[in-house]
């Protein structure tokens, strides 16, 4: 869709090489919003205590990257989207809702089936659209423990 809503991945990612960590553990692509890639030897421990999953990331002529894997997130939970200002798609008729900048994220619509969620929600503007990660406070107090790097947080209004 010209919105950019639905698109759906088929494939491992390619990255050209292995990416310049730094002290980073964790990071976005800044062209796919919604999926982050993590250093298996800082996240190995957190994916296999939480339950997480991870996905092979590959070079862009088919080899396996050693120092990156995709975090896959396969739960999804609807928000409330009362507050929020929504644009339908001339094209596919979808709603995408301005990217949200300030203030706490909108509150789950019911409780999450998993500590990592994506929102069934699409965000964004123009012919860029995702769905905004959640993840549950263990999770980000695990990370804050590891002293893994690179994300930031932003508070989900509380649910009751």
């Amino acid at each position: 869709a010209v919105c950019g809503i639905g698109l759906l991945q088929k494939a491992p990612f390619r990255m050209k090489a292995e990416p310049k960590w730094g002290s980073r553990h964790i990071l976005q692509l800044n062209w796919v919003f919604g999926e982050f890639f993590v250093r298996p030897d800082a996240w190995s421990e957190l994916i296999d205590s939480l339950g997480l999953h991870v996905a092979p990331v590959e070079s862009v002529d088919g080899r396996p990257l050693h120092t990156v894997q995709q975090l896959m997130i396969d739960a999804d939970i609807d928000v409330d989207t009362a507050s929020l200002r929504g644009t339908p798609c001339a094209a596919c008729g979808r709603v995408k809702y301005e990217p949200h900048v300030r203030g706490p994220f909108p509150r789950p619509a019911e409780p999450p089936s998993s500590l990592v969620v994506r929102t069934r929600q699409w965000f964004g503007s123009g012919a860029s659209a995702f769905q905004p990660v959640l993840i549950h406070r263990s999770v980000r107090e695990a990370m804050v423990a590891a002293r893994l790097k690179g994300a930031s947080f932003t508070p989900a209004v509380n649910p009751h």
